[in-house]
């Protein structure tokens, strides 16, 4: 049967966060598959070298000596889901954050994409400010004119009829 939903983590961007951090990411992205309906989903890690410890009701795909967006493109490729939701390692999912992609793209069947903001965990000024400076184009509503305003660590794709790869030939957000 085929899952409702494959979840693709990318890890190159553990390194931003501490081991325990991306755990705990990991536990929450497990929870937030176990509570949807069946067919249910997958979780899949996409790294560059394996891991050293197997991480339970977790697929792992290693693909040695590859970009960012490269391994993104892996995870695509191995993703069973009709709907494929692209986050990296030292994210953390919002609450419910699984279900409302889902509601989104049933709500709506003509769409392709979904994509939302991302925000720096936190309250305080430095947060704020942090939030403002990287992602604050995606906050400023329909009027923003930024044609780059969908991050892949916060998207979600319709399998069916996704571009092959979905992500271009880059080597990172500021470089492709």
């Amino acid at each position: 049967m085929t899952p409702l939903v494959s979840l693709v983590i990318e890890s190159q961007t553990a390194d931003l966060s501490s081991e325990g951090r991306v755990r705990a990411n990991l536990r929450e992205a497990r929870r937030q598959i176990s509570l949807l309906p069946v067919p249910g989903g997958e979780l899949i890690l996409v790294s560059g070298v394996p891991l050293t410890e197997p991480v339970e009701g977790v697929r792992c795909i290693v693909e040695p000596g590859q970009s960012y967006y490269a391994l993104k493109n892996a995870g695509m490729r191995a993703a069973c889901g009709e709907l494929v939701i692209f986050t990296d390692a030292d994210c953390r999912l919002g609450e419910a954050y699984i279900q409302r992609v889902v509601e989104l793209f049933r709500q709506r069947p003509d769409i392709a994409c979904v994509a939302g903001r991302s925000f720096y965990d936190g309250q305080g000024f430095i947060t704020t400010l942090n939030t403002v400076l990287s992602f604050g184009y995606l906050h400023a509503g329909s009027g923003s004119t930024d044609p780059y305003g969908i991050l892949a660590h916060n998207v979600a794709l319709r399998a069916e009829g996704a571009p092959d790869p979905p992500f271009g030939p880059y080597g990172g957000r500021v470089s492709g």
